[in-house]
């Protein structure tokens, strides 16, 4: 019995393991000088490193977030493919803004996971021509909801950021609900054997009164 529940228990921790998405995306680091009124184009590479086909959704926030227009905000990803989100925004006013592209991977069998391109845009007078995208900026690229949990990204060498949820140390991310979930199971399992160790001490303990009642007779 024992040996049943826990070949079950490690079973379901393969499997929620196993469903567990990783976000791969290009070019999400970006910085422009340019002249106000202006337009900035450019894109941002999705790719789908999971075994399974995704849904890739992109939302916008920050500065220019009503300013900055996506060409495709839904894409369909098989495993291995890639793909690019293509945006263009104006900026009409001087100054300096940040603005966050924010890109989810969803799966109906492996749930969600999320990262941000971060387009940041210096518009003055005389600074026209200027796009650096290996520039760094100021403050560390940071995971996004994607609706089903989040993680910590990593950049790799080339120039891709990947998310993969199991390193993840965000409250929301998939792989602390994940290992929430298992903990719960773990507990479930565990006072399961209790009621069952219960249950056999007493019928050993009633039988044993039985046994010791006709010996006594």
């Amino acid at each position: 019995m024992i040996l049943g529940v826990s070949l079950v228990l490690v079973l379901l921790v393969s499997l929620s393991f196993a469903s567990a998405l990783t976000a791969s995306i290009g070019n999400s680091r970006r910085i422009v000088r340019i002249d106000p009124g202006e337009t900035v184009t450019g894109k941002v590479l999705v790719r789908n490193v999971n075994d399974v086909a995704v849904t890739i959704t992109a939302t916008v926030s920050g500065d220019l977030a009503e300013d900055l227009k996506l060409r495709e905000d839904t894409l369909e990803l098989q495993p291995g493919q890639e793909d690019n989100l293509h945006y263009t925004v104006k900026v009409e006013e001087e100054g300096t803004t940040e603005t966050k592209i924010n890109v989810g991977f969803k799966s109906e069998d492996a749930g969600g996971v999320g990262l941000a391109a971060t387009l940041m845009v210096i518009a003055r007078e005389g600074e026209g021509g200027s796009d650096d995208p290996d520039e760094p900026i100021d403050e560390p690229e940071e995971p996004v909801d994607g609706g089903e949990g989040t993680g910590e990204g990593v950049e790799g060498g080339d120039g891709v950021t990947r998310l993969n949820p199991g390193s993840g140390s965000n409250e929301g991310s998939s792989g602390t609900l994940l290992l929430v979930v298992l903990a719960v199971l773990l507990v479930a399992v565990l006072f399961l054997l209790f009621l069952f160790y219960l249950a056999g001490n007493g019928k050993r303990r009633a039988k044993s009164q039985k046994s010791s009642t006709k010996r006594d007779a």
